[in-house]
């Protein structure tokens, strides 16, 4: 994973904090944003409440005005009485007051004893026929006071009917009933709730100059869910209410709320929409404004919070990385430095012009490189001369073990000849001498026969023996014939003393080889042989002289033990080991190396490989 920088990490942590800063600012004005939300909401409710209380006020008004004009009236009164009073009524609610939310339509009076009386533009007898029902229930005190009622079944643009039992002023009996018809003054103009009362009428427009905040849309809805007043909205009078079903899914049995009406497939943008039942009746009375409008004080200050934040935070940011760029600047040149330092390069100095920490590690710095580069180069010269030292020492080294082979090689050559030249000659003539012995006791003595021919047999073995010994320390065969003749006479030697099969294989390329280098490699031969006769339990061994790149590789393989070559030099001497560190020293006499495979159970290979050098005399084949 890549480590991060020192200005990412910086930066980094500033913006961690810038964040978190924001966040908690953010968090903060959340909740004061929640609060004015919240404010809004109650403003509106208060409004709608306002409006509620002023329609029921008109309903109150009108039906209060119709039983004031009936106070001359009871329970005997004629029909031609009834028909003036009634018309006087419908008179003074239609034209001389003057009411916000419906028009008059008509006036009814009835008695128990069956008098009835209309004025309006509805049918006579049909009004009369559907108000007797109401005037015995209401004689019967089935009903009391007030109430606004409606029917469904009615021409789009009724509002409601407004009905009040009469009750006689002396022994206060109910003696009939009056109500008061209705039809919404719906528009297709905001609803402006403080210029469409009364008490604003006489201001010319009602809308003035109000700001667009100002504006509304309201609709009056039955309990079944019509729409029977409508202003600035799109609801249709008559129609369901795109509203009906959230009042019902929203504030259930509350009779008020608000809330913000979202977007519910029907074309309509989110809103806020205030509910409030219409005092005494049934009707709910509700108050609409898009969202936009309703909270723009909330939506613009969350708007403002986030731009200016963001550009708060953008610039904190952009001023951080310019601090900490002049910082890291600094440590930059400083870690350039301490890495050449670290290379080795201890003679750049380091120049870092900071009045701050860094500057003064950077001066400890540079006083650590002068020591160390005084140190170094003290160092270097006591390096050199102890290289020059172990050169010339393993230079000797190797002269002398050269010297040693070398004398080695020739005490064995001496040794070889005299074995082959007076011991070997003296066990023949010895031979002779029991032979010749043996023939004239043949017909004296059977016992002195014998015995001669056990001695006879006797030296016979043992100039085998001495005959082998001087092959062994030194073989004719490879200062007459060459190295791979001798690897073949040996290898023949070894099979025929041990029964191991052994094969000797010729590559391509072999080069001629100097005496001493052919000598090196059939000791090495010599002795990876005796190893495996002695430790590896082998059944077969491969030899195979090869060459190239005026390289001559010698590589013995048996199917042996094998063994862990891990092992160190000190473990390899102690355990008795020799003959691979002696053939090992061979191969690097004669300039070349020595590599040996081995891992228990799976054998051994021995791969020395040396120059070669062209020598009159010497043949590799």
């Amino acid at each position: 994973m890549r480590r991060l920088g020192l200005q990412t990490r910086i930066m980094l942590y500033v913006a961690i904090g810038l964040a978190g800063m924001f966040f908690a600012v953010y968090w903060l004005a959340a909740r004061t944003i929640d609060t004015a939300t919240q404010a809004a909401f109650e403003e509106r409710l208060a409004i709608a409440e306002t409006v509620a209380g002023a329609l029921s006020s008109e309903f109150d008004h009108a039906i209060r005005d119709a039983v004031e004009e009936t106070e001359s009236l009871g329970l005997h009164m004629s029909v031609s009485e009834a028909h003036a009073v009634a018309r006087v009524t419908y008179e003074h609610l239609s034209q001389t007051d003057n009411f916000s939310f419906f028009e008059i339509t008509g006036v009814t009076i009835s008695s128990l004893s069956g008098v009835s009386a209309y004025e309006g533009p509805e049918d006579t007898t049909d009004r009369i026929a559907a108000t007797f029902p109401e005037v015995v229930t209401v004689a019967s005190g089935g009903s009391s006071g007030f109430r606004v009622f409606w029917d469904d079944a009615s021409p789009a643009g009724k509002f409601a009917t407004l009905s009040m039992p009469l009750v006689a002023p002396d022994d206060g009996v109910r003696w009939g009933l009056v109500e008061v018809d209705t039809v919404a003054v719906s528009t297709s103009e905001p609803f402006v709730p403080f210029g469409r009362f009364p008490l604003n009428s006489d201001s010319g427009d009602p809308h003035l100059d109000l700001p667009k905040v100002a504006e509304y849309s309201l609709e009056v809805i039955s309990p079944t869910g019509r729409t029977i007043l409508s202003a600035g909205s799109d609801a249709v009078v008559g129609e369901s209410s795109a509203h009906f079903a959230a009042l019902t899914e929203v504030f259930g049995q509350s009779p008020a709320g608000v809330m913000v009406h979202r977007d519910t497939g029907e074309g309509l943008p989110d809103h806020v929409m205030a509910a409030m039942p219409v005092p005494r009746s049934d009707l709910t009375l509700v108050l609409l404004q898009d969202k936009d409008v309703a909270l723009v004080l909330s939506d613009d200050f969350r708007n403002r919070l986030i731009l200016y934040g963001s550009i708060g935070v953008a610039m904190a940011l952009l001023v951080a990385w310019f601090t900490s760029r002049h910082v890291v600047r600094s440590a930059e040149k400083l870690t350039v430095a301490a890495q050449r330092m670290a290379a080795g390069d201890l003679q750049s100095p380091i120049d870092i012009n900071a009045q701050d920490e860094i500057g003064e590690l950077s001066k400890s710095i540079e006083s650590m490189r002068r020591q160390l580069s005084v140190a170094a180069t003290e160092r270097e010269k006591s390096r050199r001369e102890l290289e020059a030292r172990v050169v010339e020492r393993t230079r000797q080294l190797r002269e002398a073990l050269r010297q040693a082979i070398s004398g080695q090689e020739g005490e064995r050559q001496r040794l070889a000849r005299n074995l082959h030249d007076e011991v070997a000659q003296g066990l023949i003539i010895l031979t002779r001498g029991i032979d010749s012995a043996r023939r004239h006791a043949a017909d004296q003595d059977d016992k002195a026969v014998a015995e001669l021919e056990r001695m006879e047999e006797l030296a016979r073995s043992t100039l085998d023996t001495v005959r082998r010994f001087s092959r062994n320390l030194r073989p004719s065969v490879l200062d007459d014939l060459g190295l791979l003749p001798a690897l073949r006479w040996i290898g023949a030697e070894t099979n025929e003393r041990t029964g191991v099969e052994v094969a000797v294989n010729e590559g391509e390329g072999v080069p001629d080889l100097d005496p001493d280098t052919a000598l090196a490699l059939f000791r090495i031969t010599q002795e990876a042989l005796h190893n495996i006769e002695r430790h590896a339990e082998a059944s077969s061994i491969d030899i195979t002289l090869d060459g190239e790149d005026g390289h001559a590789t010698l590589t013995v393989k048996d199917d042996g033990r094998g063994f862990e070559t891990s092992r160190r030099r000190e473990e390899l001497e102690r355990d008795g080991h020799l003959g691979i560190l002696g053939m090992t020293e061979r191969a690097e006499l004669v300039g070349g190396r020595l590599v040996i495979t081995s891992r228990p159970g799976r054998g051994t290979i021995v791969e020395a490989t040396v120059p070669s050098e062209v020598a009159s005399g010497s043949n590799a084949g």
